[in-house]
């Protein structure tokens, strides 16, 4: 080896031992080293690392557990900042009821958050029986449990309250921590500002259960009860309760956030705050299942129950109880935003507030919806408000909810506006009522076109202008089909089906209407250039004085066809400006109908009102000469005619005089039932008639007298007058006469029975029909006046003890006086009694002399052979009332129970001396800090002698060289006698 190279190999060595001291490990795995190399690996935490010892499985400092098991704390531990880290999979840490305090020094930040308990990058681990605060109000971005990659670990029966300033959270799941369960925890989470959240999924996390926990949180506003956020995917979260609160807005019980396919179920939320407060908020989120959850919400306005927005779309909402309010405006049920493809079924919702409050909102383009099934109940202390509405939303379906709005005026059940097209509104049950004006049941406005609604049944009250359905202000190509209405209020201007301001090619088909109210009150109502719309077969019913069932004004060329005018107050009624046309009308009511096949138009100004055409009993009339349009052939249904048969009769002239109507005037259909059905070619005033005896004029008709007959009959030739029928006895003196009035129908006399003695008569002639006045003559024999018994039909009824009796003294018959209707009059020799029904007259008898028979008895029977039977009327049975009655939706005012949450009581904070890695020391800690002592001067040591060798080297190295003869002695052969011979150099 050179001299040279010594040194060199002397510095080598020194450093070779060097590194071979600081290799040296002189303690356990749970002290620098291992923290440091564990901090490099992939699975730690970006979070800023604290040092901390090592846990014991006893724990009484707050520590880190590295070693798989189970660890239990002995006592209440705290730190300035992170208290507990979990290092290792498997780890079982039960808290024993102890308490855990984190972030004493308030300096958790976004970038350096304080943690309670960090469990980053493990599996199965569990955490139950923990009290876990935060003891400082300052700071932020502080957890009191975190997961961050952990999976398949448990938190449960943890009692959690965070505190700072924000975005404090009670438990926090992170960056693809899946599969976790979080059950049965108490949450408190609060902060001086905002975004408090009790539970939060954030970034990637899936598979998680977040059930039975209690979860309260407090700010000012933006505070979370549960929050899924990021592609927080395919996690449930049930039976939670929470309430949210704050002293500012939007306080939200469980909001989702860009999180798909989660089911929320069974949660019992109640939040509070000024306004925008939530009780399940979903933006951006699709494909989650919201069910059977209980919410309630507070505030002053603007309160949803559930809210979706900004695309959430395919997600459903099934049997969930809301109820939304506040002091003030626009409170929601279910609201809906650019939201599309959503199932919303079976709910329970019921808003309250001052004005604006909607059961369930659809705005700003949210389509394809289908909203069934829910029991909705709106109501307000002003006006507007809504059952459903729907803004600029189209392609949705809104079928078999039922409906009740309430508040003074302007309430709807149902309103579709603002280019809300081609939706389909179905069999809901509606009933809008309010103690103002205008409540509408089905209400659509501004452009909303090409929707169906159909088969809804609405029922609308208040004082006055209130309508069924109403379509205004260039509302086209809609559908309004079978829908049953009842329009009513307590003043004027209700109105069954209304089209206002612009409406056009609108079809209105097969809808039952019935208006009431005072006046003016209309089935059907166009007003202001609501043209070329098409009506068909639709029912319509008024009640109140001037209520037309039909009513036009400033609107033509529309169609009305198959249109049954049912009994409604007035008819038709169009203003000037308007041409429409009707065909196939029928003007009905319980008496009969006139039904008019053919096309007619109403140009200008007509009223055609009951004075002009109306059905009655047994008669139709039409006033051809005030409505000439409706001068067409017809066909006439006249009903309750209690006949066996029967025919058409006419009054051409409306003189009140019928003769028979025969073809082609008149065309019977039918007669069934009571009920005669007949053609006519033009109209006038029509009826029907009996058929029995059929006299004409100038021909004759016979009476045949059957029975012992000692008198006459005359008369027997009668003509289409009034004819008087007079029957004289055996000696040619008169005993009764008969006014027959031919032309109103056809006289029936059967067995018909006088019977007679010298001062009694009497007549029986049950049975015959169209006898007018009746006059029967009885002879004075004895002066001394007359006794009427009007029930008698034979002389042994005629006493003065009979039912009813009547009695006139002598001088009251000369003074022609009249009693309960019957007159009796004295000629000299016959008293004069008239208009008798079947009765029995009889001469008083004084108290000195008695009356006594004489001539005789002899009974005359006349018989007129019938054709048919007789017309008797009997009392119209009137049409059964319809049952407007709308069943109210139960009144569900749900009382929402909520957990008192315990406030830990803080401990005083333990403080740590600076530097801030300065960690609690133990035997072990010590043992390290002394071997890496040693360890550094034994090193600085000897790369300090290798220094002063390689210097004292290098100086002599530096020095001049010392002068010196290298000599070399060469021998040569020495010869014998020579000199040596010596070479120097």
């Amino acid at each position: 080896m050179k001299k040279e190279a010594f040194p060199l190999f002397i510095i080598l060595g020194i450093a070779g031992l060097t590194f071979l001291f600081l290799s040296i490990r002189l303690e356990s795995p749970t002290g620098l080293q291992t923290a440091e190399s564990a901090q490099s690996q992939s699975s730690r935490s970006t979070l800023p690392y604290t040092i901390l010892a090592a846990c014991p499985t006893s724990i009484t400092a707050c520590c880190e557990i590295t070693s798989s098991g189970a660890y239990a704390l002995a006592n209440n531990i705290s730190s300035t900042t992170t208290c507990i880290r979990v290092e290792s999979n498997d780890v079982d840490l039960d808290c024993a009821g102890s308490t855990v305090t984190y972030d004493t020094s308030g300096t958790s930040t976004s970038g350096t958050p304080n943690v309670g308990i960090n469990i980053t990058g493990r599996n199965n681990v569990t955490v139950n029986n923990c009290n876990i605060q935060d003891s400082n109000a300052l700071g932020a971005n502080g957890y009191a449990i975190l997961l961050r990659g952990t999976t398949n670990s448990s938190i449960f029966n943890n009692t959690v309250q965070t505190n700072g300033t924000s975005n404090n959270h009670g438990i926090r799941l992170e960056s693809s921590a899946n599969n976790n369960t979080v059950t049965n925890n108490t949450v408190r989470t609060q902060g001086s500002t905002g975004f408090s959240v009790g539970i939060m999924l954030f970034s990637a996390v899936s598979g998680n259960e977040i059930a039975q926990n209690t979860i309260s949180t407090n700010g000012t506003s933006d505070n979370y009860g549960i929050r899924l956020i990021t592609s927080a995917n395919n996690n449930t979260v049930l039976n939670n309760t929470i309430q949210t609160r704050g002293t500012a807005a939007s306080n939200i019980g469980i909001r989702l956030d860009t999180a798909s396919g989660n089911i929320v179920t069974d949660n019992t939320i109640r939040t509070n705050g000024t306004s925008s407060n939530f009780g399940i908020r979903l933006d951006t989120s699709s494909n989650n299942t919201i069910i059977n959850n209980t919410i309630q919400t507070n505030g002053t306005s603007t309160n949803h129950g559930i809210s979706l927005s900004v695309s959430s779309n395919n997600n459903t909402i099934t049997n969930n109880t809301i109820q939304t309010q506040g002091t003030g405006t626009s409170n929601a049920g279910i609201l809906l935003s650019a939201s599309s493809t959503n199932t919303i079924n079976q709910n329970n919702i019921r808003t309250n507030g001052a004005n604006g409050n909607q059961g369930i909102g659809l705005l700003s383009l949210s389509a394809n919806n289908t909203i069934t099934n829910n029991t909705i109940q709106t109501q307000g202390v002003t006006t507007l408000n809504h059952g459903i509405a729907l803004a600029g939303s189209s392609e949705n379906t809104i079928d078999q909810n039922n409906i009740n709005t309430n508040g003074t005026s302007g309430n709807r059940g149902i309103r579709v506006q603002s280019s809300s097209n081609n939706n389909t509104i179905t069999d809901n049950t509606i009933q809008t009522q309010g103690t103002g004006t205008s409540n509408v049941g089905i209400d659509l406005i501004s452009t909303a076109s090409g929707n169906v609604v159909r088969g809804n049944t609405i029922r609308t009250n208040g004082t006055a202008t209130n309508q069924g359905i109403s379509l205004s202000s260039t509302v086209n190509d809609n559908s309004i089909l079978n829908n049953t209405i009842h329009a009513q209020g307590s003043s004027t201007d209700n109105y069954g089906i209304y089209l206002f301001s612009t409406v056009s090619n609108n079809t209105i088909s097969n809808n039952y209407v019935q208006t009431n109210g005072t006046n003016n009150n209309h089935g059907i109502r166009l007003e202001t250039s609501a043209h070329n719309n098409s009506f068909y077969s639709n029912n319509i019913t008024t009640l109140g004085t001037t209520s037309y069932a039909i009513s036009i004004v400033s609107s033509s060329d529309s169609t009305f066809n198959g249109t049954f005018l049912n009994n409604p107050v007035q008819w038709i009624i169009t203003s000037t400006n308007t041409l429409n046309n009707f065909a196939n009308t029928t003007f009905d009511n319980s008496d009969g109908s006139i039904n008019i096949p053919a096309n007619f138009s109403i140009n200008g100004m007509l009223d055609v009102n009951k004075t002009h055409l109306n059905v009655s009993f047994n008669n139709a009339f039409l006033n051809s000469t005030n409505i000439s349009a409706l001068n067409t052939s017809a066909r006439i249904t006249l009903r309750d005619l209690t006949v066996s048969t029967t025919r058409p009769i006419v009054d051409f002239n409306d003189t009140g005089l019928f003769v028979i109507c025969t073809e082609p005037q008149c065309t019977v259909i039918s007669f069934i039932n009571e009920t005669l059905v007949y053609n006519v070619s033009s109209f006038t005033s029509y009826s029907s008639g009996q058929i029995l005896l059929t006299p004409t004029d100038p021909a004759s008709a016979s009476f045949t007298i059957v029975g012992s007959v000692n008198g006459n009959l005359s008369n027997n030739s009668v003509a289409l007058v009034n004819q008087t029928l007079s029957f004289f006895d055996s000696s040619g003196d008169l005993r009764i006469e008969l006014e027959a009035f031919f032309e109103v129908g056809d006289v029936n006399l059967t067995n018909f029975t006088i019977t007679q003695t010298s001062t009694s008569i009497a007549v029986n002639h049950i049975g015959s029909t169209n006898i007018g006045k009746k006059n029967l003559l009885l002879p004075n024999t004895l002066s001394n006046g007359v006794t009427v018994c009007p029930n008698a039909t034979s002389v042994a009824q005629t006493t003065p003890t009979c039912e009813n009796v009547i009695t006139w003294t002598f001088t009251e018959a000369q003074a022609n006086l009249t009693k309960n209707g019957i007159t009796v009059s004295f000629n000299g020799t016959v008293y004069n009694i008239s208009n008798l029904s079947n009765s029995g007259a009889k001469e008083t008898a004084s108290s000195a002399a008695t009356g006594s028979g004489g001539g005789g008895s002899s009974g005359v029977s006349s018989v007129v052979r019938p054709k048919n039977t007789t017309i008797t009327e009997r009392p119209i049975e009137k049409t059964p009332p319809i049952n407007t009655n709308v069943q109210q939706p139960p009144h569900q005012n749900t009382a929402i129970a909520y957990p008192s949450l315990q406030v830990i009581q803080k401990q005083a904070p333990i403080t740590y001396p600076s530097p801030a890695l300065q960690r609690p020391s133990n035997a072990n800690t010590e043992i390290a800090g002394k071997n890496d002592l040693l360890i550094l001067f034994v090193s600085l040591a000897m790369a300090a002698l290798a220094l002063i060798l390689y210097f004292i080297y290098r100086v002599h190295r530096q020095k001049p060289a010392i002068p010196h003869i290298v000599t070399k002695i060469v021998s040569q052969p020495h010869k014998k006698g020579g000199v040596s011979n010596c070479k120097s150099r």
